[in-house]
């Protein structure tokens, strides 16, 4: 027989438990009545939705007989690509998870299934809303503008890749004439050519929902040959928005990290890598920040793997400017230029090229170095959205 226990010492015996050990999470939840409610919360904390019909019904039955446990899940990652319009299942499993914190949604990247389509299916509008609610990430999927809104008013974090809005321009127009509260977002990650999502966020009268922003993260993926000059003064230092002028990255109070997610694919061309930092350097600067990451998401394998001599090239001079600029930055406000080389797959190669880098940023940026600003990490790159919420 187990003695009684303080629930406290219950709740930390449970969180002990590793997360990928399933026998001994069965173990724990058989070792006494009052361990199940606690294990319940462990075991029930995160739902993933992303191979199919077959989970979603499965879900469905499994939450319609045990609606008691919806109450625990904490995260949940959908995959609509295959999910019908008004999808009866999905509506079972959204009534039940009444307590979520962090969700994903991703659509269907070809664009043909009702999946692609936040509004085929409303509950999920009803699911974005939910007051518990502290992250949001949206791929590839058609919405409401007035969604986003929404979201950057309400919730903590927002990760927007490939966001299309379905209403018209003039419908957007007229929800922006409303009076709009102060947001509290205070991260925001989207994509350098997601162009009309940067362009509407970033609107003058959407301002107000970025008072509260302290980091905001950009993705600069692969792109065509044609669109890599000067891509990164057009997309992200200024937005053009069809019959206006173009839209700047507005003034934010709060905002305090700048971190640049560049593909390795971008870094064969030092003008555009070079561009890409120096832009990063001129909004750090406008905006005082404190901290600038600069990333480079590593590919050992695939299409987009990296030249092997990639890192160990020496042209200095050109990133001399970039040098001397960082250091003006240091006298005023700037405390930290984190480097991170960030692989998507873990191997020996990626520790190797981790070295390489790190004697790259060494020989190229020799003042901040030496005035101990740079920190430097290798770290895998998490493919699935839930991992990219920082909070």
């Amino acid at each position: 027989m187990v003695p009684d226990l303080p629930q406290e010492l219950i709740d930390a015996i449970v969180d002990e438990v590793p997360d990928s050990s399933l026998p001994a999470w069965s173990l724990t939840v058989l070792t006494a009545t009052s361990f199940v409610v606690s294990s319940q919360r462990r075991l029930f904390r995160w739902m993933s939705l992303e191979d199919g019909i077959a989970k979603y019904v499965k879900a469905a039955r499994f939450l319609a007989a045990s609606p008691h446990l919806g109450r625990y899940f904490r995260n949940l990652a959908l995959n609509l690509g295959k999910v019908p319009a008004d999808f009866a299942e999905l509506r079972v499993i959204v009534a039940a998870l009444s307590e979520l914190e962090c969700v994903t949604i991703r659509g269907d990247p070809d664009g043909m299934a009702p999946g692609r389509y936040l509004t085929q299916n409303s509950c999920l509008i009803e699911l974005i809303s939910l007051p518990t609610l502290r992250c949001l990430a949206l791929h590839v999927i058609d919405l409401p503008s007035s969604v986003v809104l929404r979201a950057l008013s309400s919730l903590e974090e927002v990760i927007l890749h490939c966001v299309t809005f379905v209403d018209e321009e003039e419908e957007q127009l007229e929800g922006e004439g409303r009076t709009i509260a102060p947001g509290n977002v205070w991260h925001l990650k989207v994509r350098s050519w997601d162009t009309p999502t940067l362009a509407f966020i970033l609107h003058p009268r959407h301002n107000v929902l970025l008072q509260n922003l302290g980091r905001f993260t950009v993705v600069f993926p692969p792109v065509e040959e044609l669109l890599q000059p000067h891509f990164i003064q057009f997309y992200l230092w200024h937005v053009p928005r069809s019959n206006t002028p173009p839209t700047y990255l507005p003034t934010l109070p709060n905002l305090y990290v700048l971190e640049l997610l560049i593909d390795v694919e971008l870094t064969k061309s030092p003008p555009d890598f070079i561009s890409i930092i120096s832009a990063g350097i001129m909004i750090s600067a406008t905006h005082n920040l404190e901290v600038l990451i600069i990333a480079i998401l590593d590919r050992p394998d695939g299409p987009h793997r990296p030249d092997c001599q990639l890192w160990t090239a020496r042209n200095s001079t050109d990133w001399a400017p970039l040098d001397s600029a960082l250091m003006d930055m240091a006298q005023e406000h700037l405390c930290e230029v984190h480097f991170s080389l960030r692989s998507f797959a873990n191997s020996d190669r990626g520790r190797f090229s981790f070295d390489a880098f790190a004697g790259f940023v060494g020989a190229h940026m020799p003042r901040v170095i030496a005035a101990g600003l740079v920190g430097m990490d290798y770290s895998p790159h998490f493919t699935h959205p839930m991992w990219s919420f920082v909070g």
